[in-house]
């Protein structure tokens, strides 16, 4: 069993894909989070408050995620057919999430 990596300094977290179940670093994933009102968006920033699932910048992750319904599940919410439009839009861009 592979050690944990440890969490030192500031942007070195690291989470895990929701499509691929693959541990990245923070910076290098998007999150998603369910807001107050029960909708889903696309969190550049990461740090808006509400239930948030962590995706690779890679379109076949997000393809994963669209097939299977795993977000929507996560989320506890529905996801509307934009948000993974708007997913693959950021990953082919390779914007930076604005940390």
């Amino acid at each position: 069993m592979p050690k944990k990596e440890k969490q030192r300094g500031k942007g070195s977290f690291v989470r895990m894909c929701a499509g691929c179940n693959g541990r990245k670093h923070k910076d290098g994933l998007i999150r998603v989070v369910r807001t107050a009102e029960g909708l889903a968006a696309v969190d550049p920033s990461g740090k808006l408050p509400g239930r948030g699932a962590y995706v690779c910048r890679d379109v076949k992750c997000i393809g994963i995620l669209k097939k299977s319904g795993r977000l929507a599940r996560l989320l506890r919410t529905e996801i509307p057919p934009a948000l993974y439009d708007m997913l693959s839009a950021v990953a082919e861009s390779g914007e930076s999430d604005g940390s």
